[in-house]
C-alpha cells in the first residue's frame, strides 16, 4: 500500500518536504481564543491526526509555528501567506483515491500515546488502528502556545520509511 502524502512525507519541489522533518504551527489555529498555537501538546495532535484523516495537507501544515513556515516561505522565494497551500498543492493535485483512503484508515482511531512531556516538549507514538503504521510526534511550546514539530511515519507493513 502507499503511504500518506502529507506535507510532512513528500512534496514536488520546494524547500518543505525536504524540511519538515524539523517542522513546527501557524498562528489561528487554536481553539481558546488566542493567537496561534494550542493550550496543550495533545491537542495539537489531534489537530494532526484530524487534518490528516481528512486530508487536509495545508492544515496540517499550518500546525507549525508562524516563524518557521515564515522561513520555509522565504527560502522558497514566497509569502508566508498562503504558503501551505501553496507548498500542498501538488500533492493534493496528485494524490490517488488509494492514497487518500490509505491516509484516512491510518488516521481513524489510531492509538496515541504520549511517550515524553517537558515543559517545552512533548513526544508522542501513533499506531493505525490496524497496526500497519507507525508515526512519532513530536510538539514544542514557544511562547507558552503548543505547536507540531514533526511527524516521521513508518509503513510497518511495507517497511517503508519517511
Amino acid at each position: 500500500m502507499p503511504l500518506p502524502r502529507t506535507p510532512i512525507r513528500r512534496r514536488r519541489g520546494g524547500l518543505l518536504a525536504a524540511s519538515l522533518a524539523i517542522v513546527v504551527a501557524i498562528g489561528g489555529c487554536g481553539d481558546d481564543g488566542e493567537s496561534g498555537g494550542f493550550g496543550s501538546a495533545r491537542e495539537v495532535v489531534d489537530a494532526h491526526v484530524a487534518a490528516s484523516a481528512a486530508y487536509d495537507l495545508a492544515a496540517d501544515c499550518e500546525l507549525r509555528h508562524p516563524d518557521v513556515l515564515a522561513e520555509f516561505a522565504s527560502l522558497d522565494g514566497r509569502d508566508a501567506d498562503g504558503y501551505c497551500a501553496w507548498a500542498t498543492a501538488g500533492l493534493l493535485a496528485d494524490a490517488t483515491a488509494e492514497e487518500r483512503d490509505r491516509t484516512a484508515a491510518i488516521y481513524t482511531a489510531p492509538v496515541i500515546e504520549a511517550v515524553s512531556e517537558t515543559d517545552d516538549r512533548a513526544t508522542f507514538t501513533l499506531e493505525a488502528a490496524d497496526g500497519s503504521y507507525h508515526e512519532d510526534i513530536v510538539a514544542v511550546r514557544i511562547d507558552g502556545r503548543w505547536f507540531l514539530e514533526s511527524a516521521d511515519g513508518t509503513d510497518t507493513e511495507h517497511d517503508h520509511e519517511h
